[in-house]
């Protein structure tokens, strides 16, 4: 909690102790006070956790690139279980639908491919959330034809505790999968990066997963 806060509190709690003693003289007036602080206290605690909840996804909803984070798909009312209520792909509680897919249900199957019910022809042309480890497992296991909005990629995506999710998604694992849906993730991203400086912030976090050793930092053609 904010230091202001705990001023708050402090000074609403000895005014009303001061009450108590000085003006309360029964016991309907001591009731009347303690729900006054009760009130006072709930007030200031939860306005600190809305202010903080806000600064969080303030400070969070940067993507791969450093920039503000573009909405992944906007037709419609937000997939359940893939965007969140904005539209973007960022699980700030913990989840991992954080790679935007354009046109999931074009091309080839992209559910079936990686054992799940066929739902991703139905969505058609709509561009989708999805989890770490389907990309990687659906990368590794046939050539993609999937397009991803890399500008809709919150940078977590690229964190080490997210990427550790790449390995294995539920019990359809490839071996390798993570190297191979990292380096498709980093090939299509470099490409649609929209400055130098975009390109440079990407690079930056790639290269910390995978140990880059050339001069420029690039290890893949892009």
């Amino acid at each position: 909690m904010h230091r202001y806060s705990w001023v708050s509190i402090i000074i609403a709690a000895i005014i009303a102790v001061a009450l108590m003693i000085f003006v309360a003289k029964t016991m309907l007036h001591f009731i009347v006070i303690g729900l006054a602080l009760a009130i006072i206290i709930g007030g200031v605690t939860s306005f600190d956790r809305r202010d903080k909840y806000s600064h969080m996804k303030q400070q969070t909803k940067k993507n791969i690139y450093g920039r503000p984070l573009s909405k992944c798909e906007t037709r419609g009312a937000a997939t359940k279980g893939s965007q969140q209520l904005d539209h973007t792909c960022s699980e700030i509680g913990g989840g991992f639908h954080q790679i935007c897919v354009e046109d999931i249900g074009k091309g080839k199957g992209f559910s079936s491919v990686t054992g799940q019910p066929d739902w991703s022809e139905g969505l058609k042309d709509r561009n989708h959330c999805v989890c770490l480890g389907v990309w990687a497992n659906c990368v590794a296991k046939t050539p993609n034809d999937k397009t991803l909005k890399c500008d809709a990629i919150p940078k977590y995506a690229l964190d080490p505790k997210y990427v550790s999710h790449w390995k294995k998604w539920n019990d359809a694992t490839v071996e390798g999968q993570e190297r191979l849906g990292l380096e498709e993730l980093y090939r299509q991203c470099h490409r649609q990066a929209p400055s130098v400086d975009a390109a440079d912030n990407l690079r930056s976090k790639y290269c910390k997963l995978v140990g880059c050793t050339d001069v420029r930092g690039v290890p893949l053609k892009s």
